[in-house]
């Protein structure tokens, strides 16, 4: 996030976003604060990820992508776990 983002927008989006989760599925029971990253003396880390993007043409103009990533350390972790996913994924219009 870096050293000099806006506090009250980061605030106002993370409040939209839990409502919003919220709404979707009363039962997560999301707070604001879960989407708010902790202050850090080292805000920014190179980071390497491995994924998988998958696009689909729906129709003209529409498309479906399916985005899934773990770091060196846990993609292979991940990896049987999202092409199931991306696998089961049913896209209907």
């Amino acid at each position: 996030m870096g050293f000099g983002y806006n506090k009250l927008n980061l605030t106002l989006a993370a409040r939209f976003q839990s409502a919003s989760y919220n709404l979707v599925n009363p039962n997560l029971h999301l707070k604001s604060g879960a989407f708010i990253p902790m202050p850090s003396a080292h805000p920014y880390e190179t980071l390497v990820l491995k994924g998988y993007i998958i696009i689909f043409d729906v129709k003209p103009m529409v498309k479906v992508i399916l985005y899934g990533n773990g770091t060196n350390k846990t993609f292979e972790l991940l990896k049987a776990d999202l092409l199931l996913a991306f696998k089961s994924c049913e896209i209907t219009e």
